[in-house]
C-alpha cells in the first residue's frame, strides 16, 4: 500500500531527456528510500510500465520522439493506468499561466526546474498532497 507521505512505499518512474536530471532526481528519491526507475522520453516510459506500473510518474514535458504531453494522454487513455499521479517537471513551460495550462490537461502537479533538491521530498509530498486533494473534489 502506498503511503504517500512516506517515500520509502513509492515506486517512481522519472521520465527525462537530460541524463544528469534523471540521475539526481532518482539518487535523491532513492535516498528516502523509493524504488526508482528511469525513461529518458515517452516511448521508453511506456516499455517500463508494461514491464511494472509505478506508483507515480515525475515527467519532463518537452522531449524528442514522446513528450510529456503525449505521455500524459497515452495514460489517461488506458483504463488501467489512468489512475497514477503524473507530476510534470518542466523549464519549458514556466510562464505565467503554464501551471494552469498543465493541470488543466490532467497533470496531477507542476514543478519547475531547476528543482531545489534540499526541499524535494517535501514539494513532492505536497504536491501529491494537493493532487488528492483536488481528485476528491
Amino acid at each position: 500500500m502506498t503511503d504517500w507521505q512516506d517515500i520509502a512505499t513509492w515506486h517512481v518512474l522519472i521520465v527525462e531527456d537530460e541524463a544528469a536530471n534523471r540521475e539526481v532526481f532518482a539518487e535523491t528519491l532513492q535516498y528516502f528510500g523509493a524504488k526508482v526507475t528511469t525513461a529518458a522520453n515517452g516511448i521508453e516510459a511506456m516499455a517500463r510500465i508494461r514491464q511494472e506500473v509505478p506508483t507515480i510518474i515525475l515527467t519532463d514535458l518537452a522531449m524528442p520522439k514522446m513528450d510529456g504531453w503525449e505521455l500524459l494522454r497515452h495514460l489517461r487513455d488506458d483504463p488501467h493506468l489512468r489512475h497514477i499521479p503524473i507530476l510534470a517537471i518542466t523549464a519549458a513551460y514556466a510562464l505565467p499561466g503554464d501551471r494552469e495550462r498543465v493541470l488543466e490537461a490532467g497533470f496531477d502537479g507542476y514543478l519547475i526546474k531547476p528543482v531545489e533538491i534540499a526541499t524535494f521530498a517535501d514539494v513532492l509530498r505536497q504536491t501529491i498532497a494537493q493532487a488528492r486533494g483536488r481528485r476528491a473534489v
